[in-house]
């Protein structure tokens, strides 16, 4: 939510819709994930991820001792609806199209220093890309 009101604070709205697949990653480390009941909450709320990024962050995720395990019944029923060829890593975008040019002379464009460089967000392209 902070990367979503920086970026429209500072003109970068058109940016926003890039973050929703890494934004969604992590509502769904937030989400119920013991029963395979839980699997149209995930979809739903989950829709720019697609069956396979699911199945690979959830087969992927460590549980704290206070979580429930990730049910192997719910892995079970993301995998029956991945389809072939369906794509794991989130597109990569070029945000230098996408910035505005500098309103003040000498102005640092601290966009160029954001994205996999930021530990949280290198941590989940890292999941989905491998």
């Amino acid at each position: 939510v902070k990367i979503e009101e920086w970026s429209t604070d500072y003109g970068f709205v058109e940016s926003v819709m890039y973050l929703q697949p890494l934004i969604q990653a992590t509502v769904l480390l937030t989400l119920p994930k013991n029963s395979s009941e839980n699997l149209d909450l995930i979809l739903d709320t989950c829709f720019c991820l697609n069956p396979s990024q699911i199945h690979k962050l959830l087969s992927m995720y460590k549980c704290d001792d206070f979580e429930g395990k990730v049910s192997g019944e719910l892995l079970d029923v993301i995998c029956d609806k991945t389809q072939p060829n369906e794509q794991l890593m989130v597109p990569t975008v070029e945000l230098e199209f996408l910035l505005p040019e500098p309103e003040i002379e000498g102005e640092v464009d601290i966009i160029h220093h954001l994205g996999p460089d930021l530990p949280f967000m290198s941590n989940i392209l890292n999941a989905l890309q491998n």
